[in-house]
């Protein structure tokens, strides 16, 4: 068995922007040891390393290593917040982000171990033995302005050196020979990526040289200790989609930063499930084997950290092969196993085995399936599912909100696609009934709101139908539901009326509800709701991407994915932009882009042609360490 080490997360940034490989496989995809890692940052004179190690049914741990003294130590492990952007610099100074809900919205900054700054969306760049530099969105959602900040070390004091409106920091890094801060960020003014190289004295930017434009992506990339701008031309809009769908899987997704984690934060629930359906349709679409080898290695490992395996103490025996989380439970101590997380897990597993993945357990998943549908299946009632009365949750006995729901159904409609079993259709049937029951439809669009009609009628303590709601007022939803979880009840129709011909779902009811994205959808950034407000929260470009509409058409929303996003959310919660470049991406439209490379010394100039040097592109950038 030939070994394997891979270090790669080094190649696209030693400031280390969230790229995702394993530790060391061999070469059949065996995990070897105990952990993978997930981020890790060298010193500028390798004596120090500090990374990010998932252990198989644990929490990701952080560890600083003294590379001359051959000492590791233990920094933190927190069981339901991430770490994130970990540092280090040659005196051993080492800074880190921990989101504390293990999403993109709340998360403090540490510098050795001791919090120095708390926000939305903060993100480390790079760190010298002089200075910490880092970005934050000072909007919870909007995300206007970016503020770039730094952050002296001898005297611990912090100062803006500079407000973005309209640019999009996407990764940076501080060359301590020139010290010029390097940055490459997305500027909606010209829907593009560029990079600038900024002088930096005395706390105030001095000087800034520009790269790309309109017409031009630019891209900072590093080899070895060298930095370099790539400016790109592409042949086409398809040629972009693609190029976005393989960044996105070859420096990001490439390797399993959760998959072989517990489920108590929800990291397989809302992160591995989106990672794996983008890997899904990108294999589909390119028959990319290193894409199928990823699926298989993905799902072998959520398979191996269930309740039965990591020995999670239930009452209930039939969820043994389920995953819990203790996110969404009051104490956020008890493992739960909710209708939506266990759904969101089982829905790609299913699809892949319907797409011919994972043969060798595709048995252990389709059981595990028709487990999940009978566990919950007394909580189903008349075409609604319901959260169980008495469970440490906020809204037990209450009906689940339509994307919730739905997500279930979108596993049932891949299980009925599997068995042929009626009663899967039967209840898709009457969740979509129900569902449509409630829309808000208008003469040229199709709208609906985040729960069921019955959760805004409210409830009274006499009604018993809720212990820790025991009553609730009635209220008047006039937001509806946001568009990212609208995009989960989107695929449910979408996949509904591709599979079951019984004109529940009509075409002019896509059409309709293809109408609903000029409603939110502007063209200087999205509304956080499918109603199109901007009142209660500002448009802008940092909300989730809206990833699921990306199947239906829309001249703004293709143009937008035309770009890359990694700037969003960190890659954690970042997931879905695969399946969206992914979706937009045509295999039977050619492909091609010319590049050129931008160095000190030299200028190179060169073309990929087709999607066969695609791959061979990506790789290089890959494993060019």
């Amino acid at each position: 068995m030939k070994i394997k080490k891979r270090f790669a997360l080094l190649i696209f940034l030693c400031f280390l922007m969230t790229v995702v490989l394993s530790y060391t496989y061999s070469e059949d995809g065996i995990i070897l040891g105990e952990y993978i890692v997930y981020q890790r940052d060298f010193s500028n004179n390798k004596n120090f390393l500090i990374e990010t190690r998932v252990h198989r049914g644990n929490a990701p741990e952080l560890f600083l290593l003294n590379m001359k003294e051959n000492v590791s130590q233990s920094i933190c492990a927190p069981e339901m917040a991430i770490i994130y952007t970990p540092k280090v610099n040659d005196r051993g100074d080492f800074s880190y982000v921990k989101y504390i809900n293990s999403n993109a919205f709340g998360c403090e900054l540490f510098f050795n171990n001791r919090k120095i700054a708390e926000g939305n969306k903060i993100e480390i760049l790079d760190i010298s033995d002089e200075y910490l530099f880092y970005y934050s969105y000072k909007n919870n959602l909007g995300g206007n302005p970016c503020c770039l900040y730094q952050f002296e070390i001898d005297n611990e004091t912090t100062k803006i050196i500079k407000e973005f409106n309209k640019e999009r920091i996407v990764r940076g890094v501080f060359d301590i020979v020139s010290e010029c801060l390097l940055l490459n960020y997305w500027d909606e003014t010209i829907m593009n990526n560029i990079v600038v190289k900024y002088e930096i004295k005395d706390g105030k930017i001095t000087n800034a040289e520009k790269y790309g434009n309109k017409n031009e992506m630019a891209i900072l990339w590093q080899d070895n200790s060298q930095y370099y701008v790539e400016l790109i031309k592409f042949k086409n809009d398809n040629s972009k989609y693609l190029y976005n769908a393989y960044f996105f899987y070859y420096l990001y997704q490439s390797g399993e930063p959760f998959s072989i984690t517990n489920n108590y934060g929800g990291r397989i629930s809302w992160n591995e499930s989106y990672r794996l359906l983008g890997l899904i349709e990108l294999y589909e679409k390119t028959s990319n084997m290193m894409v199928l080898q990823d699926i298989e290695k993905t799902i072998n490992g959520i398979l191996s950290v269930t309740n039965k395996n990591l020995k999670v103490n239930l009452s209930k025996e039939q969820c043994l092969n389920l995953w819990s989380t203790k996110k969404y439970s009051i104490s956020k101590e008890t493992e739960l196993n909710l209708l939506v997380d266990d759904a969101m897990i089982l829905w790609p597993l299913v699809k892949a085995v319907n797409s011919g993945m994972g043969e060798e357990v595709s048995a252990k998943i389709i059981q595990t399936a028709e487990e999940l549908f009978c566990v919950f299946e007394k909580d189903y009632f008349g075409g609604n599912y319901f959260f169980e009365k008495g469970i440490d949750f906020s809204v037990d006995g209450i009906c689940l909100p339509w994307n919730q729901q739905n997500a279930m159904g979108l596993m049932l409609i891949e299980l009925y696609k599997n068995t042929g079993n009626e009663k899967y259709y039967r209840i898709c049937r009457e969740m979509i009934t129900s569902f449509k029951n409630e829309w808000i439809v208008k003469d040229n669009y199709i709208a609906w709101h985040y729960w069921p009609i019955m959760f805004y009628e409210g409830w009274s303590i006499i009604d018993e139908i809720s212990l820790n709601t025991p009553s609730k007022n009635k209220t008047e939803d006039l937001l509806l539901e946001d568009v990212s979880h609208a995009g989960l009840n989107l695929e449910f129709i979408l996949s509904y009326h591709d599979t079951f011909k019984d004109n529940i779902i009509s075409c002019e009811d896509i059409n309709k509800i293809s109408n609903n994205i000029n409603k939110w959808c502007f063209k200087d950034g999205f509304a956080r709701f499918i109603s199109g407000d901007i009142e209660y929260s500002p448009k802008g470009y940092n909300y989730h991407i809206p990833h699921h509409w990306a199947k239906l058409k829309n001249d703004h929303l293709d143009a937008y994915f035309t770009s890359l996003h990694d700037h969003v959310n960190p890659d954690f919660d970042n997931m879905s932009l695969l399946i969206a470049y992914a979706v937009k991406y045509d295999p039977d439209i050619e492909v091609g882009f010319e590049y050129k490379q931008i160095t000190s010394s030299e200028f190179v100039s060169m073309k990929v042609k087709d999607r066969e040097q695609y791959i061979e592109y990506f790789i290089n950038k890959r494993d060019a360490i």
